[in-house]
């Protein structure tokens, strides 16, 4: 059976993670996407021990699979002339450079809908291209530094010191974004007739992201406290058991007597500091705690 995306060409001039994560996605699907390298190839081709070919890392496979493969130095004025009769036939054009380095490149929205007046053309950024921060580049550590999750790794291991979680969070993520962004705007096109410019901004993603649950007070009000404190309760984690590890999260009341039940401990809900809901949640740690200990306790009955 066809993908969704069969017929669709795109061009992806995106390097490193973000990007190729998000192409990838739309490849899956079908699409014939055309990753442009310039002659000393992606850096990521090079992370991880390769299997038999150099150049050929385990992380640059996984998210470059599906897709064809074009080398060009596009420093070069021959090589950007054979890249726009590529982009002639093309439904998208997706890069992941900062404005003035692709601008540069004379490869700009402008420049590319000269060649193709209809074109999808999706830019991943690190910042807002017209934000305090429009000119810098971008890495994931970096984004994940500036929105916020350092931070809040840190207060949620007890130690303030803050800390990356163990994956490239930023990227993969923003790389949907990206996926999802570039679909919207070629069912747009196909809508229309009309392409579009979209910019996808690597920080401003994830801050957006990073709201949705740790705005927490402050969606009100200046003076609010920020963090969501069941997701920062330093006793939030698996808890140990006779025969393993166990995710127990008694999230409404009906689960709050159940655990307790079980556990056989059901005064506990008696207690005034856990008798409600929003009592629970003002005392999220201390139920942690207590989950955590009577676990302990069944574990070595």
């Amino acid at each position: 059976m066809p993908g969704a995306l069969e017929g669709i060409k795109i061009i992806d001039l995106t390097n490193v993670i973000l990007g190729p994560y998000g192409t990838m996605l739309l490849a899956d699907q079908g699409a014939e996407v055309i990753k442009v390298e310039a002659p000393e190839g992606d850096a990521v081709r090079h992370i991880g021990k390769p299997g038999k070919t150099p150049g050929m890392g385990p992380t640059y496979l996984y998210v470059n699979r599906n897709k064809r493969s074009l080398c060009l130095d596009l420093k070069n004025a021959a090589a950007r002339t054979a890249l726009l009769k590529v982009v002639a036939t093309a439904d998208a054009f997706v890069h992941a450079l900062r404005p003035q380095a692709i601008e540069g490149l004379g490869l700009g929205y402008e420049d590319i809908r000269k060649v193709k007046p209809d074109i999808v053309y999706v830019g991943a950024y690190g910042f807002s291209a017209d934000g305090p921060y429009g000119k810098l580049p971008a890495y994931d550590d970096a984004i994940q530094a500036r929105f916020g999750i350092a931070d809040l790794m840190g207060r949620a291991a007890g130690d303030d010191v803050p800390r990356y979680p163990p994956t490239i969070l930023a990227d993969k993520t923003v790389g949907l974004t990206f996926a999802f962004s570039t679909l919207s705007a070629l069912m747009h096109r196909q809508r229309t007739g009309e392409g579009q410019f979209v910019e996808v901004p690597m920080f401003e993603t994830m801050a957006a992201w990073l709201m949705v649950e740790h705005l927490w007070e402050r969606t009100f009000s200046d003076d609010g406290e920020v963090g969501y404190s069941r997701l920062l309760a330093r006793t939030r984690k698996p808890f140990r058991t006779l025969d393993g590890w166990m995710a127990i999260l008694p999230y409404n009341d009906k689960h709050w007597r159940s655990f307790f039940d079980i556990v056989g401990r059901p005064e506990v809900l008696k207690d005034p500091r856990y008798s409600t809901l929003n009592a629970r949640s003002m005392n999220i740690s201390d139920m942690y705690s207590m989950v955590d200990i009577l676990t302990r306790a069944k574990a070595r009955s």
